[in-house]
């Protein structure tokens, strides 16, 4: 923007010009003159200073010419000089040449970057792209790879990406974009033009800057990726032009050490006292003589106090022309209220042949015609279009290549905004109107992701000015939210740039100076924005270490822990960053602790206590803030504490608490779906839906599978929807085991993971396709199908669970444990398979790969402090000794098992306490298991060595209490009936005699007061 005071100059000059001149001639003939002027001119927009012919740039327009002249040689050409010193109106004369141009040069257009959305660099390629290559005939390789990249970002894919990943696949892009530019230069001269330098500076906001983050825009800033550009191009012209900036010329100037000649800088000022003459003669040229004579005789005085600026000169004649009713005034003029009188006349909203200057001051992210119309309906689109082609006439107005949208000067946005007399209500009411329009178009693009972004961007914009506080809530810190979680930087920091240009240029608005948004509430809601971008960038570690900072600097209420190790600041930065919290309200630890809790579940050295008890804070915290839908905060809180109850639940189901994570899943599905966060709402419902098949309620997991399915079908991403069927076909799986349409969901989902070519997605596929053939290959032990359809089902599962492990070494732990363990589980199987066909050495080797896979399980169990998982391995372990006869090394690693469990969890304290309905904890269900596998183990080893009844009866009273483990781990009917089976089938395999476990069931039943109808009824199927 203009320095205030040299705009408050020009207006003061204007006014005493005119005033001087009524008292060279007397007011009388003065206001005569005047009257004749506004009859000449009823119904003309005030529009004299047209644009025209350049005055004295011949030496800049020598230089561009030299350069387009050239071949084989990229020339670059900074013209740096201050606002309205007409640097856009040199490079608009270059587009001029070049059109009416003959030689090969292919002119991209002028890419101002006032506008944030060309901050962002695959949008500039693109844009790029499509000005030199209209007809499609180069380009397609980078065409084809953004297309790809952009599909992957429509998929949601970048959300479970690692950051590294992503950064690779820009970087490739750019290197592309370069390749084939350099292609297409080879054949033509391009000319690439970037105005409005001075907005890419490298800016950090100061939570960057205390705990020195890297820039998270992806890969090159703007600023960057221009200078790159600047070396790396070949038979290419780039013309910049911004005001000076030390920073970008010492960057540029460097380049000529390894290519001397590239870059030229020029520097560029106001006019010469006789050139700035003769430019005023232009401009007046068409204006009524009285006007015309009035300022050929200040000339001089005009120079001086416009410095020569082209632009300024056309301010002055603008405003000359409306300074006639200053005439009516008695005594000298008061300059503030003469100027507002002069602006309130030049942007005249009440006049219709004014009202296009009134709206594009206001529209700060341009008006075109369709907004135009929105804002004055009662003219046609056709009629609006033709006032704004008109007013585009004007020196002082601009225009965005590529785009129909206009733009005042920043000359004229200072003059409105120093002396508009328009009440703030009166903007705040129009400001509602471009709000209400930009709300209309985001819902209508929301299927072009370039125009919804616009929108948005420009949605946030006009909101900021109606009330900053609650926009800032309401629109920022929503769509922050969803860009960061999509992994879409170019957008977040757009939207984090308009909130910045608020702050900083726009406070002197009454809207946004009483709302009580400060930069203080923007740093404080930064520090959680920068946590959760180190989330998703898979940097828990360091979330963790910046969340805790604050905590220590906060009230002791919320500090969980006074151990936490402080990272090392400098006094003054300490400083800084006690002050900035020193005012927190409650939202900000409430969603401090929230995505401070998120990090931790992602650690495995943190307590799960720990971990609970910031959630759980967290919530506390949120849900004593009681707010109506209409409150500005509404959104956050809720959204908050749908992501703390969902991290609850996912904390619950990686230790094992299954029925708490299907509570605390219940509870964040209403916030998400109240806040309309549709994606989210599916994940929990996907998450939930699995872990009631876990339950044994596999119908209704599926329920919600389902429901999950369908919501991420409306979405239409891909990665997730995959995800969807990966989980439906796992609980088809749990509910029909020997079924062959789990199956086809897995496969379904492994395509779409193999179209997108994500990782992850493939292991996890393969992990479940391995598990679903395993267990449809176990169908033979109940001759559910034969041996060889068995030993196929196998190595088509050791395939993808061989594969999974390739994919998920350096991945998930969690997941790669399960590759070991279902390979632990397979060979085991298999090799039980093998020894009934009496193949000795195959089912030897078999179970010698069943140890083996165990180990690695439960080595990386124990690495990650996985504790039902490493309990699990060595169940496992201990079954593969049993299938051995090695009934020593099995009851050594069953003993293990069991040790690893907590001790609370005891079956008689338990069922003495009355604690007959499901808990839902896994350790119930491992007990279970362990249970089973030592009574087999005890009536094995009896029938071995031939011992009497006593280990007999005693292994049968293990087998059948493992029935009340279940029972203690989940009532749901189906699933008690399977485990009802599993305990029959073994009893019957064992041949143990009716009356022996009779006998045991009575005494179970007498002991705990209990009634084994479900096993019993599984027994009598027999």
């Amino acid at each position: 923007m203009l320095p205030q005071d040299f705009t408050t100059d020009v207006v003061k000059t204007a006014i005493q010009l005119v005033v001087e001149n009524a008292f060279k001639y007397g007011l009388p003939a003065a206001k005569r003159k005047w009257e004749q002027v506004k009859k000449e001119n009823v119904g003309k927009t005030p529009a004299f200073a047209l644009k025209g012919d350049l005055v004295n740039r011949e030496s800049v327009m020598r230089a561009f010419n030299a350069a387009l002249d050239e071949r084989d040689t990229t020339r670059v050409i900074y013209l740096c000089g201050p606002g309205g010193a007409g640097k856009t109106r040199l490079l608009e004369e270059v587009s001029r040449k070049i059109t009416n141009s003959t030689k090969s040069l292919r002119w991209a257009g002028i890419f101002d970057l006032y506008h944030t959305d060309l901050h962002n660099i695959l949008r500039l390629q693109s844009a790029i792209i499509e000005s030199l290559d209209t007809d499609k005939r180069y380009f397609a390789k980078y065409r084809d790879a953004k297309e790809q990249f952009s599909q992957k970002r429509r998929d949601g894919i970048f959300s479970l990406t690692p950051d590294a990943s992503v950064h690779a696949e820009v970087a490739a892009l750019n290197q592309l974009f370069v390749s084939e530019l350099n292609q297409f230069t080879s054949r033509y001269r391009a000319v690439l033009a970037f105005d409005t330098l001075e907005n890419i500076a490298d800016e950090q906001d100061l939570i960057q800057q205390i705990f020195g983050f890297e820039s998270d825009k992806g890969t090159l800033s703007t600023k960057q990726w221009l200078l790159d550009l600047s070396r790396t191009v070949v038979n290419t012209v780039i013309l910049l032009a911004g005001r000076p900036n030390p920073d970008l010329r010492l960057h540029l100037e460097q380049i000529n050490q390894a290519n001397e000649g590239r870059v030229e800088v020029i520097e560029i000022g106001g006019l010469t006292r006789s050139d700035a003459a003769h430019l005023l003669n232009a401009y007046i040229r068409k204006a009524p003589r009285p006007i015309a004579s009035l300022l050929t005789q200040n000339a001089d005085r005009v120079w001086q106090i416009t410095k020569g600026l082209p632009v300024q000169l056309a301010l002055m004649v603008e405003l000359v022309f409306q300074t006639p009713q200053i005439l009516e005034n008695q005594g000298a003029p008061d300059v503030s209220e003469t100027g507002k009188e002069i602006v309130r006349t030049f942007f005249d909203c009440e006049n219709p042949d004014k009202r296009p200057l009134f709206f594009l001051a206001l529209a700060r992210k341009g008006l075109a015609p369709d907004l135009f119309h929105f804002l004055e309906p009662k003219w046609s689109k056709e009629e609006c279009a033709q006032r704004l082609a008109k007013t585009e006439q004007l020196a002082l107005v601009k225009k965005r290549h590529g785009d129909n949208e206009l733009f005042l000067h920043d000359a004229l946005y200072e003059l409105f905004d120093s002396y508009s007399s328009y009440s703030e209500r009166e903007i705040a009411d129009w400001f509602q109107r471009f709000f209400e329009y930009y709300q209309e178009r985001q819902r209508e693009e929301s299927g072009d992701r370039s125009r919804w972004e616009k929108s948005t961007i420009s949605l946030l914009y006009y909101d900021l000015r109606r009330d900053s506080l609650k926009a800032f809530y309401r629109t920022f810190v929503r769509w922050s939210e969803i860009a960061i979680k999509g992994y879409e930087m170019e957008l977040e920091t757009q939207l984090r740039n308009e909130v910045l240009i608020c702050l900083h240029n726009d406070s002197k608005y009454k809207q946004v100076a009483e709302s009580g948004f400060t930069e203080t509430i923007f740093n404080q809601d930064n520090v959680v924005r920068w946590i959760e971008r180190l989330i998703m960038k898979t940097q828990y570690e360091r979330a963790a270490e910046v969340a805790e900072t604050f905590l220590i600097f906060g009230p002791d209420e919320f500090l969980m822990d006074s151990r936490l190790p402080l990272i090392g600041l400098s006094e003054r930065n300490e400083t800084i960053l006690r002050t900035i919290i020193s005012t927190a309200p409650p939202i900000f630890w409430a969603s401090l602790l929230t995505y401070y809790g998120e990090s931790l579940t992602y650690l495995i050295n943190r307590p799960e206590r720990q971990i609970n008890t910031v959630l759980l804070k967290a919530i506390e915290l949120l849900e004593s803030l009681t707010l109506d839908k209409d409150h500005p905060l509404w959104w956050f809180r809720n959204r908050l504490l749908g992501r703390a109850y969902d991290r609850l639940g996912y904390l619950a189901r990686v230790k094992g608490h299954y029925k708490s994570a299907v509570d605390y899943y219940h509870k964040a599905l209403p916030f998400f779906k109240d806040t309309e966060i549709d994606d989210e709402y599916a994940f929990t419902l996907n998450n939930l839906a699995f872990v009631l098949a876990l339950l044994g309620d596999a119908q209704q997991g599926r329920a919600r599978a389902e429901e999950a399915l369908g919501k991420r079908q409306k979405l239409g991403q891909r990665y997730p929807l995959a995800l969807s069927y990966n989980t439906l076909g796992l609980i088809r799986a749990l509910e029909d085991p020997g079924g062959h349409s789990g199956q086809q969901d897995c496969e379904y989902a492994l395509s779409i993971f193999e179209e997108l070519n994500t990782p992850r997605g493939i292991g996890l596929a393969c992990n479940a396709l391995g598990f679903i053939l395993r267990k449809r290959g176990d169908g033979w032990k109940m001759s559910m199908c034969t041996p060889s359809q068995a030993m196929q089902w196998y190595e088509e599962s050791e395939k993808f669970l061989e594969r999974a492990t390739e994919i998920l070494l350096d991945g998930e732990k969690i997941r790669l444990w399960e590759a070991y363990n279902e390979l632990g589980s397979l060979n085991n199987d298999w090799g039980c398979l093998l020894r009934s066909l009496n193949n000795q050495q195959g089912f030897q080797q078999r179970f010698e790969k069943s140890i083996g896979y165990q180990w690695q399980a439960l080595k990386l169990a124990q690495e990650n402090n996985m504790g039902f998982q490493e309990v699990d391995a060595c169940d496992d372990i201990a079954q593969v000794y049993v299938d051995l006869s090695n009934f020593d090394e099995a009851r050594k690693w069953l003993e293990r098992g069991k040790s690893l469990i907590p001790s609370e969890f005891n079956l008689e304290k338990s069922i003495s306490a009355g604690q007959h309905n499901s808990s839902g904890e896994i350790y119930w269900l491992s007990l279970g298991k362990l249970q089973l596998r030592e009574g087999i183990l005890e009536i094995r080893k009896a029938g071995n060595i031939g011992i009497d009844e006593d280990p007999i009866s005693s292994g049968t009273r293990r087998l059948l209490s493992s029935f009340l483990y279940f029972q203690l781990y989940s009532t749901h009917p189906r699933f008690l009936e399977r485990k009802g089976r599993e305990v029959a089938f073994t009893i019957r395999e064992l041949a143990i005699s009716r009356k022996v476990v009779d006998d045991a069931i009575q005494q179970l039943e007498r002991e705990y007061n209990l009634h084994l109808s479900v096993l019993l009824s599984a027994l009598s199927q027999g």
